[in-house]
């Protein structure tokens, strides 16, 4: 991970990396890269939407071969509610 969210969310849109994840990032951080991931088909949890995008929040982005695969690998994780239901 080069250490800058946006950077690391366009290497993952570029097909370089599979996925991101950070359990505490701001949205001025990741607001570019979150337009790749999107366009790119990639998947996201919804970022900010329960606090606005005023404040850091949890972050996940994956490729769409991996959603199957952390569904059942991480159904406890709290950047989501079920598996994986809020990746779109």
């Amino acid at each position: 991970m080069p250490g800058a969210g946006a950077l690391t969310l366009a290497h993952m849109a570029a097909g370089r990396l599979d996925g991101f994840w950070e359990a505490q990032i701001y949205p001025w951080d990741v607001a570019a890269g979150i337009v790749l991931v999107r366009e790119a088909g990639g998947l996201l949890t919804p970022f900010g939407e329960d606090r606005g995008w005023s404040g850091a929040a949890p972050l996940m982005a994956l490729a769409p071969a991996l959603k199957e695969i952390l569904s059942t690998s991480l159904p406890g994780a709290s950047c989501w509610t079920g598996p994986l239901q809020g990746l779109r």
